[in-house]
C-alpha cells in the first residue's frame, strides 16, 4: 500500500508544478515555444529510456503470440469470475466511478474555468498546481492510515467525492462574482482530488493484496485498461454535456454528483461483504 502511495505522489508531484508552468510559458511566450519544448522533452526522455536495463528471463516454451494471448485472457478471467469475482465488481466500480469523475474534472473544470467563468489560463493553471498537490495530500493520507483503514470506507470516499459535485453546481445558482466561484470551485475540485487520489491508491493496493503474485501483471492489466477506456467515454460524454448546458451548468453537476453519491451507498454492503471474505 505504501508503496502504491509513492508512486502516486511521484506521479501527482510531476503534475503540481507542469500545469502552473506551462499556463505561465504560454502566456508569456505564445503556444508554439510550449509545443516545441513539449518536442524537445520528449526527445531527451526517449534518450534517457535508452539506458534503462531489464532483466530477461528466457521462457522454456516457445508458443505464438496468440497463443500466449489466448492463454493469458483465459486464466485471468477464470481467475477474476469464479475464484475473486469482489474484485471484478471493483474493477467495474471503479471503472463507473473514473467515467463520471474524470469527465467533470478533466473536462469540466477547465471548462468552467475558462469558458463560463472567463479567466484566464494563468488561473486555471494555478488550480491545476493545486489540485495537483491535493492528490499528494490523498496518497500521503493512505500512508499515514494504512494500518487503519478498511476497505467499507471506500464506499464511504465515493460517496463523499458525489457531496463535493452537489455545491459546484449550487454555486452557479446565486449572483456570486467570477473569483469568488473560482475558489469555492478550486475547493471542492480539491477535496474531490483528494478522494480520488485515496480511492485510487486504496483499492489497487486491495486488489493487489488479493491477488497472486503469478496472476499480478494480468490483473493489473485489467486495471489500467478498464480505466483508460473508462476515462475519454466520460470525458466525450461530458464534453457534449457541458457545450449542451454551458448556461445551466449546475444541470450537469448536480445530478452528477447525485449520481455518484448513490452509487457509493449501494456500495456500503459490496464492501462489506468484500471485507468479510478477506478476512476469512
Amino acid at each position: 500500500m505504501k508503496g502504491n502511495a509513492v508512486v502516486n505522489q511521484a506521479a501527482s508531484i510531476t503534475s503540481l508544478a507542469a500545469p502552473f508552468l506551462g499556463s505561465l510559458f504560454y502566456a508569456a511566450f505564445g503556444i508554439r515555444p510550449v509545443f516545441y519544448t513539449t518536442a524537445a522533452c520528449f526527445f531527451i526522455t526517449a534518450i534517457f529510456e535508452c539506458f534503462i536495463q531489464l532483466e530477461f528471463c528466457r521462457t522454456e516454451h516457445k508458443m505464438k503470440i496468440r497463443t500466449i494471448i489466448r492463454e493469458d485472457f483465459s486464466v485471468s478471467m477464470t481467475f477474476l469470475r469464479q475464484k475473486e469475482p469482489g474484485i471484478l465488481k471493483v474493477l467495474l466500480l471503479a471503472g463507473l466511478v473514473s467515467l463520471f469523475l474524470s469527465g467533470t474534472a478533466v473536462i469540466g473544470f477547465p471548462f468552467l474555468v475558462r469558458t463560463v467563468l472567463g479567466l484566464s489560463a494563468t488561473h486555471y493553471g494555478a488550480a491545476e498546481s493545486t489540485m495537483g498537490a491535493a492528490s499528494v495530500l490523498g496518497s500521503m493520507l493512505v500512508v499515514i492510515f494504512a494500518g487503519k483503514l478498511r476497505s467499507a470506507c471506500l464506499a464511504a470516499v465515493i460517496s463523499a467525492l458525489g457531496l463535493c459535485l452537489i455545491p459546484c453546481g449550487m454555486i452557479f445558482l446565486f449572483p456570486l462574482k467570477a473569483l469568488t466561484i473560482y475558489g469555492l470551485l478550486m475547493f471542492f475540485f480539491c477535496i474531490c482530488q483528494i478522494g480520488c487520489s485515496f480511492f485510487s491508491t486504496y483499492a489497487i493496493s486491495v486488489i493487489q493484496q488479493r491477488t497472486p503474485e503469478h496472476l499480478m501483471g494480468k490483473v493489473m492489466a485489467y486495471v489500467f485498461t478498464l480505466s483508460m477506456c473508462a476515462q475519454p467515454i466520460g470525458q466525450i460524454i461530458y464534453g457534449a454535456l457541458f457545450d449542451r448546458f454551458s448556461d445551466n451548468v449546475y444541470w450537469v453537476l448536480i445530478p452528477s454528483g447525485l449520481l455518484i453519491f448513490l452509487i457509493g451507498k449501494a456500495a456500503t454492503g459490496f464492501f462489506r461483504d468484500f471485507e468479510k471474505r478477506a478476512g476469512h
